[in-house]
């Protein structure tokens, strides 16, 4: 039996006895946060939403032209505004053009003119006013303003500002005009009153348009 377990131990065989499980270990700490990924490709899009309820009602935009049966909003208001640098002494005539192109039908035109104005002469009258397409307005009547002078030789500048709308111009071209005349009548065209004015018939101040 000697001889037999010394030639199991030449021979590399051992004889091992499996012991009882040790304890569990505390567990380790976390380690740490590793690096940031690559951006990744953008995904499809997605389907689109339903349609939203409509909103409420714009607020109506209210001008003077109501007073002509027009009811005015934003989308039909447009604006066109001409200057000149230079006065004239024109006593009776046109001042000055200014032209632009109506696009509706069923629109009025609002007018509006602001200068310093004189007028010299004892006891004379002179007015201004606004043509279109060398017709004085008819609906819903005259736009004009008038100075008086009844003190004789003065040469003192004022201001003058007057406005109003007109109806029933047709859309298209426009040619809105600043005259520049008598006082008196209102009723007669343009030419016949430069006509009258020309033959002395009748009376007309001084005037100076700023």
């Amino acid at each position: 039996q000697l001889g037999q377990a010394l030639d199991a131990s030449k021979s590399g065989v051992t004889s091992q006895c499996r012991g009882q499980p040790g304890i569990p270990g505390v567990p380790g700490q976390n380690g740490f946060n590793g690096l940031p990924g690559q951006r990744g490709d953008p995904g499809p899009r997605g389907p689109s939403g339903p349609k939203g309820s409509p909103g409420p009602a714009g607020q109506t935009r209210i001008s003077p032209m109501t007073s002509l049966g027009y009811r005015m909003t934003s989308s039909t208001l447009s604006w066109r505004q001409c200057s000149w640098t230079t006065g004239s002494d024109m006593d009776y005539g046109k001042i000055q053009d200014c032209v632009f192109n109506k696009t509706r039908q069923k629109t009025a035109v609002f007018v509006s003119f602001q200068s310093e104005v004189r007028v010299q002469g004892t006891d004379s009258c002179t007015r201004w006013y606004f043509t279109f397409n060398g017709v004085e307005c008819v609906t819903p009547g005259n736009i004009d303003a008038i100075v008086q002078e009844p003190t004789g030789n003065t040469w003192k500048m004022q201001h003058l500002s007057f406005s109003g709308a007109c109806a029933n111009i047709p859309a298209g071209l426009v040619r809105a005009g600043l005259w520049v005349g008598n006082c008196q009548p209102k009723t007669l065209p343009p030419e016949q009153i430069l006509a009258l004015s020309n033959l002395g018939m009748l009376t007309q101040g001084d005037a100076f348009t700023g």
